[in-house]
């Protein structure tokens, strides 16, 4: 029994790792493995989040949405993973959206690299709504976004940048925040 118990910790620690980018970023034929990953990111940081009341998170029965603004591999992936899986013990359910008009309620919105032209206008668009802003593009996190995915010798890593978090009433650990490159604040 004891060893079993062991076994499963280990594999959970594993996942974690995996999670946070300890293990190498794949290229190539491999990609698909990075697209997996960075899924798991946004799971295992939206973990260490917590939503405002006006979220609608409060009981285990509302939906954890979660949008998909613009082309992006990770959706794909995100409706094969999400599928059976719960966020903050929430059932999943994954939405698209073309253009930011089409958005609607959300708690995490992606935003592929396909719509970084827009970013101002769709952070603008979000206002103080309790949504979490996620891309994996350079230079978005500077742009407004709240959580930026990123490479970085040959791992995935993320950047937060705390304003927008403030501004959309999400409050991040201690722990999240000392895994992330944290974007610095604009001076007045």
């Amino acid at each position: 029994m004891k060893l079993r118990r062991r076994s499963a910790a280990s594999i959970l620690a594993l996942g974690a790792l995996a999670a946070i980018g300890l293990f190498p970023a794949r290229s190539g034929a491999q990609r698909a493995d990075v697209w997996t990953l960075k899924v798991a990111f946004v799971e295992r940081i939206a973990s260490f989040l917590t939503w405002p009341k006006d979220a609608d998170l409060e009981r285990p029965e509302h939906p954890f949405i979660w949008t998909f603004l613009g082309k992006t591999p990770l959706l794909s992936r995100a409706q094969t993973v999400y599928a059976h899986r719960r966020i903050q013990n929430h059932p999943v359910v994954i939405r698209t959206a073309e253009h930011a008009s089409e958005i609607g309620p959300t708690h995490v919105l992606f935003i592929a690299s396909t719509c970084k032209e827009d970013i101002g206008r769709i952070v603008a668009r979000l206002g103080v709504a309790p949504v979490l802003t996620v891309a994996d593009t350079p230079g978005m996190a500077r742009r407004g976004v709240a959580v930026n995915l990123y490479e970085a010798n040959d791992k995935i890593r993320f950047e937060i940048n705390r304003s927008s978090l403030r501004r959309a009433r999400i409050r991040a650990s201690f722990r999240l925040l000392t895994l992330a490159r944290i974007i610095p604040e604009p001076e007045p």
